[in-house]
């Protein structure tokens, strides 16, 4: 599913270099202190940083070759996820219905009621814990088989 072998990237004080692989049906964790590369591997994995050298595969893809279809069997939590801060959880359900054919409307909104995530209030009024139950919940609302979670606050995601 997924293959790293010897991903090396270079920047003027800090240098990443990984080589590991994740099969399917596989839980690994990345573990690391801040600053340590992983959220940067993470977005080498999606194509959004290119490496100084060695080799990342997906799919059996490099990340620069993944079609939409591929990209929809992706669910990725990052801090942010980049939604403008003034829409509300309502309003980016039809994004997200749009953007992901395999989205689970009524198990998504159910997730946010149990999670109290409020329908009606603007992202920007979520607190940090909020967000992050939220991000969490875009990323497994559309029975993808391969998920990205970049998260230092997973004590606040309560069980969905």
């Amino acid at each position: 599913m997924l293959s790293i072998e010897n991903f090396r990237k270079r920047y003027d004080d800090f240098e990443l270099d990984c080589t590991m692989s994740v099969e399917p049906g596989q839980i690994t964790g990345i573990v690391g202190a801040n600053g340590a590369g992983k959220s940067t591997l993470f977005k080498a994995i999606l194509g959004l940083v290119k490496g100084d050298s060695g080799r990342i595969t997906l799919f059996g893809k490099e990340p620069q070759q993944l079609t939409r279809e591929d990209k929809e069997k992706i669910g990725v939590a990052f801090t942010n996820a980049g939604f403008n801060e003034y829409l509300r959880i309502k309003d980016i359900v039809p994004v997200l219905s749009n953007v992901y054919p395999s989205f689970e409307k009524e198990k998504f909104l159910g997730s946010c009621k149990k999670l109290n995530l409020s329908l009606d209030k603007k992202l920007k009024e979520f607190s940090t814990g909020m967000k992050a139950k939220l991000n969490v919940l875009i990323a497994v609302s559309h029975q993808a088989p391969f998920l990205i979670l970049d998260v230092n606050w997973c004590n606040k995601i309560a069980c969905i």
